[in-house]
């Protein structure tokens, strides 16, 4: 079964308005009411209330926690025939490496639908539910749902909730953003990438504020040589100012310990995805602006 699953680093969720529908990208935070088009998979999404979360690296789907419960759902797209799944659910199939899921009960299926409760092997305390729908285009979404085994059964019906609220139309590739404006997306957020993502470990971060001020954690030294030559690294502070529009843009940095210490950013936004020197960077709002 090709899940295409890539279980992500948790980020900071915190929430955001966000009132027109717009293209999914990877590492932003997304909350219930947001409205999401997934075009490489065909789907529109309306996040149900109390549900936030980000698109999971490597893939343009979702990764979503609970506001009130310890519950995790996580969506994907689905290629193999829904008879094939039924069986190999029945057996037993690897989710991830090193987490096997089970049915733990009957696989219902129809020409268009599959559901299965579940035992999942990387914990014993916690079960899930999968459903997978298919619009008419053939494309199919699988919506897994893990939880404590006491109050899983109480979220069987979220499942429906989000297919309610989904649009499973035929794939279509994505068009240019021409509409990106780089300062109303990264005003306010925390920029950072990992030096490696398997390990979660954080590289350069930096923490723009609304007032056009920043704070930075700086490891890769590299990428912050400044125009003298000095080499930048720990912790700094400064001024920062953002020009662009469209897939191209750029973050200008003036390091506070000199008015002339200037590092710039160039920026490329490329399938919901940001780049800064041609390494990949994430997003997340934070709470360091006073």
């Amino acid at each position: 079964m090709k899940l295409k699953l890539f279980i992500g680093l948790l980020l900071v969720l915190l929430s955001f308005s966000s009132f027109a529908q717009e293209t999914i990208r990877t590492g932003k935070i997304y909350k219930g009411g947001d409205y999401i088009d997934i075009p490489w998979h065909g789907i529109k999404l309306t996040i149900p209330p109390k549900w936030k979360g980000y698109a999971t690296e490597g893939t343009e789907m979702l990764t979503l926690s609970n506001d009130t419960a310890n519950v995790t759902l996580r969506g994907f797209p689905v290629e193999d025939n829904l008879q094939i799944i039924k069986a190999e659910l029945v057996s037993g199939m690897e989710l991830t490496p090193g987490i096997e899921i089970k049915s733990a009960g009957e696989v219902k299926t129809t020409a268009t639908s599959l559901k299965s409760e579940l035992k999942i092997s990387s914990n014993s305390q916690n079960n899930g539910y999968l459903q997978i729908e298919c619009g008419e285009s053939g494309q199919c979404v699988g919506l897994l749902i893990n939880t404590n085994a006491r109050n899983h059964a109480s979220f069987e019906s979220t499942l429906q909730t989000f297919f309610d609220n989904m649009e499973i139309g035929e794939p279509t590739a994505p068009s240019a953003s021409g509409t990106y404006v780089w300062s109303e997306e990264l005003n306010d957020k925390h920029i950072f990438h990992y030096d490696s993502s398997l390990k979660g470990t954080l590289d350069n971060e930096f923490w723009l504020c609304p007032d056009g001020t920043f704070t930075a954690r700086i490891k890769r030294k590299g990428t912050f040589k400044n125009y003298s030559g000095r080499t930048l690294r720990g912790k700094q502070k400064g001024t920062y100012k953002i020009e662009g529009k469209g897939e191209e843009g750029r973050i200008i940095l003036t390091f506070s310990h000199s008015p002339n210490t200037q590092v710039i950013l160039e920026g490329k936004q490329q399938n919901g995805e940001i780049y800064f020197n041609d390494v990949k960077y994430f997003l997340a709002y934070h709470g360091n602006c006073k």
